[in-house]
């Protein structure tokens, strides 16, 4: 898959579009096929004081479709199923 990274730097890191494992989802997680991402604000603040650190995966605002769900995701009012739009 890939991934907006936010890489740290001393000169106040960098963004960049890498290749990413594809995760699995875990007990009560989904999965999302982004269809569209922004880089916010918020995280843009962040990185500028990111010093060293291992790189983190950008884009907590997103659109996209339901790909994968971990257990425990059946009925009630966290019932996604594969597909559904998000």
């Amino acid at each position: 898959m890939k991934a907006v990274m936010l890489i740290p730097g001393p000169d106040g890191g960098r963004i960049e579009v890498q290749d990413a494992p594809q995760p699995t989802p875990g007990p009560r997680d989904v999965l999302i096929k982004v269809k569209a991402t922004a880089i916010n604000r918020g995280e843009v603040a962040g990185r500028r004081g990111l010093k060293t650190g291992d790189p983190v995966i950008s884009g907590i605002e997103l659109a996209g479709e339901v790909a994968g769900v971990g257990a425990g995701l059946d009925g009630g009012a966290t019932d996604f199923k594969v597909g559904d739009r998000v």
